[in-house]
This record gives structure tokens, C-alpha cells and sequence, in this order.
């Protein structure tokens, strides 16, 4: 992995994703404060290399990392922290809600809005027909997040 990260060093557009992805292999480990310490670190690279959005995607991976590791108080915080980032990211957005459903957070279903073009009062799988080509999909993952049971056919 060294040699990995030489190369993504190397490359400050791409530095954010090599840090990322070695705190990640420092959570597998069980070194959740590595894992912390490169995550920061690659927010702080994403923002250098003039890019909120890739370092507001850590964040939210981190955050979801949090929620695994039954960090639930911290995992929203950290959410919370990388829509600040990009607040406008789409992409952002959506691991944000899926870090916060992952943190037990049912509350917060508006990643599928995003996804889906819901109107105010419309449940998951009540968009109208043809504007959620992958609503089955959001289904089945957001009840195994909700830890509820799956009937692809609702």
C-alpha cells in the first residue's frame, strides 16, 4: 500500500482519495484512530485541491464508518460536517442519508426525494410512475438499513 499512497501524494487531485481509502484500511484493522486522523486528512486534501465535494464524500464515508462501529452520536456529527462542506453535492447528499440511516437516523429519507423527484407527503415507492427507475433498489436498501423486512414487490 506504501506504494499507493507515493502515487496519490504525487497527485494532489487525487490525494483526498488515497488518504481516504488508507483510513479505511486502518478501520478493517480496528485502528479507528488512524482511521480518524487520514479521514481529516483527506478532507483537509480535498479542500486544497479546490474540491469540497470529494472531501465532503470522505467525510460522509467516514461517517458511515462511525455508524458501524456503533459510533451513532459521532456519525451524524460527521455527516452533518461534510454537507457543510458541499451543500449543494448531489452526491454528497446521498451518502449523507445513507450515513445517517446507517446511524439508526429514520428521520432522514431525503436522499431518496433527491433521487426520485418526490413531492412533500409522498412516501418511498409512491413517486409517480416511471420517475424512480430504481425504486425497488432504494427499497430493499433502505429497509435492510431500517433493519425492517424486504418485499421487493411493494
Amino acid at each position: 500500500m506504501a506504494e499507493q499512497q507515493k502515487w496519490y501524494a504525487s497527485q494532489p487531485d487525487y490525494e483526498n482519495m488515497g488518504l481516504s481509502l488508507q483510513s479505511h484500511t486502518e478501520a478493517f484493522y480496528g485502528h479507528l484512530g488512524r482511521a480518524r486522523e487520514l479521514t481529516k486528512k483527506a478532507e483537509d486534501s480535498g479542500i486544497r485541491a479546490d474540491s469540497k465535494e470529494n472531501a465532503g464524500i470522505s467525510d460522509e464515508n467516514a461517517a458511515t464508518r462511525e455508524a458501524a462501529f456503533g459510533n451513532m452520536a459521532e456519525a451524524k456529527t460527521v455527516a452533518a460536517a461534510g454537507v457543510k462542506l458541499a451543500p449543494t453535492s448531489q452526491a454528497v447528499d446521498v451518502e449523507a442519508e445513507l450515513a445517517y440511516a446507517a446511524a439508526g437516523d429514520s428521520e432522514r429519507k431525503a436522499w431518496h426525494r433527491i433521487w426520485c423527484n418526490h413531492r412533500p407527503g409522498q412516501g418511498v415507492g409512491q413517486s409517480a410512475p416511471g420517475a424512480c427507475p430504481t425504486a425497488v433498489c432504494h427499497r430493499v436498501f433502505w429497509r435492510i438499513l431500517s433493519r425492517t423486512p424486504v418485499n421487493a414487490a411493494a
